[in-house]
């Protein structure tokens, strides 16, 4: 983050409001360096999880304080900036086992409403038939046969499918 954005942050005494789409007790993930940062810098906050949607709508509506995120979208340009990355995802295609041998113009692609993913999908002219708001919500929709493949972190599909049950190959 931006050494100013920092130093607006340290003469609140209320505790910052940020929103994630990530449990606050995930492993290994961005979550857990935002905390840090906040933590060392002695600016008092509280994280909660919410679908990406949602916690845009909460700033706009004074909710939250902010939410923090890897990709710049239009919509924030005029009040964000993205800095150096501080935590690196690793975006992976899953197919359910029974579709890999599905003609790719075939597939029946899902994402997490308001994710990176989702916004990508845009960019690159992939219909998501299925929008959803969780991880688990899309792994398990995947997993069910009602789409063919999604596009996630590796450590998010990991997560999802242990927390369902859900052999991850």
């Amino acid at each position: 983050m931006p050494a100013y954005f920092f130093t607006l942050l340290l003469g609140l005494t209320e505790p910052l409001q940020f929103g994630t789409n990530l449990p606050t007790t995930a492993p290994d993930n961005a979550v857990n360096q935002v905390e840090c940062i906040l933590f060392e810098m002695g600016a008092p906050f509280q994280l909660q999880t919410l679908p990406w949607l949602r916690a845009r709508r909460e700033v706009k509506l004074d909710g939250l304080d902010g939410y923090f995120t890897t990709h710049l979208m239009p919509e924030m340009k005029a009040y964000g900036r993205i800095s150096s990355p501080i935590f690196l995802e690793s975006w992976y295609w899953f197919t359910h086992p029974e579709r890999i041998n599905k003609p790719k113009n075939k597939m029946r692609y899902g994402a997490v409403r308001g994710s990176y993913q989702a916004n990508w999908f845009k960019t690159q002219n992939i219909i998501a038939e299925v929008g959803v708001n969780s991880l688990e919500e899309i792994v398990n929709v995947m997993h069910h046969k009602r789409i063919d493949r999604i596009l996630l972190d590796l450590d998010d599909f990991e997560l999802a499918a242990s927390k369902l049950g859900i052999n991850e190959d």
